[in-house]
């Protein structure tokens, strides 16, 4: 195969088994969701995302201890290494979160739900502590040679910070644009509490942010470990960069079924998908950059239960925007381009960010100096995810409000061809040519062939007033 050799060793046949394992387990997961209780706050469903969580992980250990026989976990487990001993846990913990599962999914007694919604607390707390017991009994090292190490506590400070900081300013903005309200914590802890707002506020954060990555910990292991433990460690073979985005992709997509539901786009299952994927690279770049940094997947375990924790936190108890694309945030650039798009016709808008996006790959690649890369990152942050906003907005006005939902569709396969070449071609150049220069001057070439597409687009027919039809006969 082609692969092997431009990928530079990657065991592309225990990549795909992992991948395939993992992607039949959850969107088989997924269909018993939308085919039983379908997605939202019900118990059931909430256990079935958290029971997709664990996914990744399984099919890693399982893989990794017990099937690929070069695999440094398979040798360990050979070893007698007492370390692997986590991974057997966590197992048993899979199991037992998948029993509790089918309880709260089959069961229609209420005594019995409150029971088992216990019995699952309970059992993750106790899981938890069992590993902990297990690092200060076993030591560091033992941990570390099974790829459990902890890393330093200043990278769980720095970064942990850095993600609160992030949906903290995201928050601010959405309310100085009046984006959204202002969530009533009053109202949402309950009438009988007395306390005042911004101490009920201080409560709520110390238990969402603070307390709460901790006691998630497990359900964002058994992503991370999937993820950044093993497939980000198979696929650093295609380069650091090239392998971050390649996962970012992959992790996209493994969202798309619940995604299409309704989860974290309600009502736009085309357009969340392609912010969900944008989002997923995003979020892999950091993870993964902060895996490499401190060697740690507990790090990135730690940092998506904070990520998770501090988006619901912000946005359940402190200020919950309209609209879950045209917000800062995830659609932080649907608000700017969106109205910029309004303004000036879609063609254009769109055209506009695309040499927005130009001069930001220009400038990374030609100019090596602070202010140079500070401005391409400022470009590329305010133009990067505005496309799906806008493509969103043109296929309504081509095809119409009806079809605009299957107009989408059609432009979001070629979006997705884009998401997957775009980082091997990129990467590819890049070990040719031992530099990202052309990557990123070939990326701005691309850009200006979206402008000159945009702007050969023809101007949409106004869509017929209702009733007209009916008049005209």
């Amino acid at each position: 195969m082609e692969t092997s050799s431009v990928g530079s060793g990657v065991r592309w046949r225990q990549v795909g088994i992992f991948l395939g394992l993992t992607f039949a387990l959850t969107w088989g997961l997924n269909l018993l969701l939308w085919q039983t209780v379908g997605y939202g706050a019900s118990q059931p469903a909430i256990m079935m995302l958290q029971l997709q969580m664990l996914l990744p992980a399984l099919s890693a250990i399982l893989c990794a201890l017990f099937l690929f026989r070069d695999h440094p976990l398979f040798q360990a487990r050979r070893r007698g290494e007492r370390a692997c001993w986590v991974f057997y846990l966590f197992i048993a913990y899979m199991l037992t979160h998948t029993a509790t599962t089918l309880i709260a999914l089959f069961s229609y007694d209420f005594i019995v739900l409150n029971i088992n919604a216990i019995v699952s607390q309970a059992v993750g707390l106790a899981a938890l502590l069992a590993v902990l017991v297990m690092r200060l009994v076993m030591g560091k090292e033992a941990f570390a040679r099974v790829g459990l190490a902890g890393g330093r506590p200043r990278y769980w400070l720095i970064f942990g910070a850095g993600f609160v900081a992030f949906y903290g300013l995201q928050t601010v903005l959405n309310m100085l644009f009046r984006l959204g309200e202002t969530v009533d914590i009053t109202a949402l802890v309950g009438s009988g509490v007395s306390l005042p707002a911004p101490l009920l506020w201080l409560i709520v954060a110390l238990q969402s942010v603070v307390l709460g990555p901790f006691l998630g910990l497990l359900f964002a292991f058994g992503e991370e470990f999937g993820w950044r433990g093993y497939l980000q460690s198979e696929l650093l073979r295609l380069g650091k960069v090239r392998a971050m985005l390649v996962i970012g992709v992959i992790w996209g997509l493994w969202h798309a079924p619940v995604i299409a539901m309704g989860h974290n786009y309600p009502g736009y299952p085309a357009a969340g998908i392609l912010l969900m994927t944008a989002y997923c690279i995003g979020l892999a770049v950091v993870l993964g950059y902060a895996v490499l940094k401190s060697g740690s997947v507990w790090l990135a375990a730690f940092l998506h239960a904070v990520n998770n924790q501090a988006a619901s936190f912000f946005l359940a108890a402190v200020y919950r925007p309209h609209h879950p694309i045209f917000s800062f945030g995830a659609g932080l650039c649907g608000v700017l381009w969106g109205w910029v798009s309004d303004r000036v016709g879609r063609r254009n808008g769109a055209a506009l960010v695309y040499l927005t996006l130009a001069v930001s790959y220009l400038l990374f690649a030609l100019f090596r100096s602070a202010p140079a890369f500070y401005l391409s990152a400022t470009l590329f942050g305010l133009s990067a995810w505005s496309i799906p906003t806008i493509m969103a907005a043109a296929s309504g006005d081509y095809v119409g409000r009806e079809l605009a939902p299957a107009g989408l569709g059609f432009v979001t396969l070629f979006f997705g061809v884009g998401q997957a070449l775009g980082p091997y071609v990129g990467g590819y150049l890049a070990d040719t040519v031992q530099t990202f220069t052309w990557a990123f001057v070939l990326a701005a070439v691309v850009s200006l062939g979206g402008l000159v597409g945009s702007l050969l687009l023809r101007r949409p027919q106004p869509e017929p007033e209702a009733g007209a039809a009916g008049l005209k006969d």
